[in-house]
């Protein structure tokens, strides 16, 4: 993860190392991101998700990936 200071970008990259699906929950560690709801563009497939901040910081953001697959998401 990069970013995370105020006033900064943010990127989250998701990468499924492995020849089989994956599924799991990641806790982003931007606590200022409760009470709003955010978007998550990915950078390389132009794909964007609308999650709400209380759920990217506890249970975590849920992903679901191919083998293989990968995001790159910024978080506006």
């Amino acid at each position: 993860m990069l970013g995370g200071r105020p006033g900064t970008a943010r990127h989250l990259a998701v990468i499924n190392l492995s020849a089989v699906t994956a599924q799991g929950r990641i806790s982003l560690p931007w606590p200022d991101l409760s009470g709003r709801s955010w978007n998550l563009a990915d950078l390389l497939n132009k794909d964007a998700f609308d999650r709400h901040g209380d759920e990217l910081t506890q249970p975590g953001l849920f992903v679901d990936l191919r083998p293989w697959q990968s995001y790159l998401f910024a978080v506006r």
